[in-house]
This record gives C-alpha cells, structure tokens and sequence, in this order.
C-alpha cells in the first residue's frame, strides 16, 4: 500500500511537471490550484499552499475557482478566518451570478458547520439550496452532521 502511494505521488508530479510546461494562462492557473491543492492535501502543508493559492488569486484575480481552492485548503486546516475572508470575497462576487451563487453557497454551510452554526447551515440548505438534486442536498447535510459529530467528541471535558 506504502509502495502504492509513493507510485501514485510521483504519477502526480508528473502531471504536474507537464501541466507546468503549457504556457496559457489557464494552465497556469489549473497548475497552481493543483500544486496548491497538492501541497495542503498530500504534503499537509498550509503555509505554503496558502503563499501559492495567494499568489495565484493575485495573478488571475477573475478566477473564481481558485478562491474555492483557498476556501478549501482553509477548510482543510480548520482556519476560520481564512474561511470567512474567502467567503466575503465569494459573496461579492456572486451577487448577480446564479452560476456561481450555488458554488458560495455550499462552502457558506461548511463554514456555519464548523463555527457550530448547524441549524443555520440545515436551514442555507433547505431554503437556499432548495434546487439542488436531492441526494446532493442529503450529502450537505451529512457534511454538517460530520462536522458536527467531529467537534462535539473533540471537546475536552474538564
């Protein structure tokens, strides 16, 4: 399993590595969410996924999909204000585009999850998110159950 790992690591530098050599725009800026994303959720590292999600969103400051990334590498590393800065950008800029409101939405219900906020994330999925398919409204759900179970066996009892 170990050496599986390791195989499936290096497939991905590689991908990475020739990802890196097209030189458009929006290959640099699906390299840099990937290599950002690679280094908080393979490398566990989140300083430097933030500096490279960062200086990604500074680059390509329209790109709505690297501020995801940012919300998720927060989310990863429990970092609350990171998530709440990321979603007002989000917030801003959705007003006018239902295309991406789901998208801010759905990162809206973690973070109200993780801030112990349950009722009020049941409630953004139930009335907001009401034309979601039914089992992605179920999954939500079960992800704020999650996040709820999580926290409340990791409170320590004094």
């Amino acid at each position: 399993d170990h050496k599986n790992k390791d195989k499936n690591r290096d497939k991905l530098n590689e991908l990475l590595a020739n990802l890196e050599k097209i030189k458009s725009e929006k290959a640099t800026e699906i390299f840099m969410n990937l290599k950002a994303q690679y280094i908080a959720f393979i490398e566990d590292d989140e300083q430097s996924a933030i500096e490279l999600i960062d200086e990604a969103i500074a680059k390509m400051q329209d790109s709505f999909y690297l501020k995801l990334t940012k919300f998720d590498i927060c989310n990863k590393f429990d970092n609350l204000d990171g998530m709440s800065k990321v979603l007002e950008i989000l917030k801003s800029e959705t007003q006018n585009k239902s295309y991406f409101q789901n998208f801010y939405l759905r990162k809206q219900v973690i973070y109200l999850a993780k801030i112990g906020e349950y009722e009020a994330a049941v409630d953004l999925i139930n009335i907001k998110l009401k034309n979601l398919s039914e089992e992605a409204r179920q999954k939500l759900k079960d992800k704020v159950d999650e996040i709820k179970e999580h926290k409340t066996s990791s409170i320590d009892i004094i």
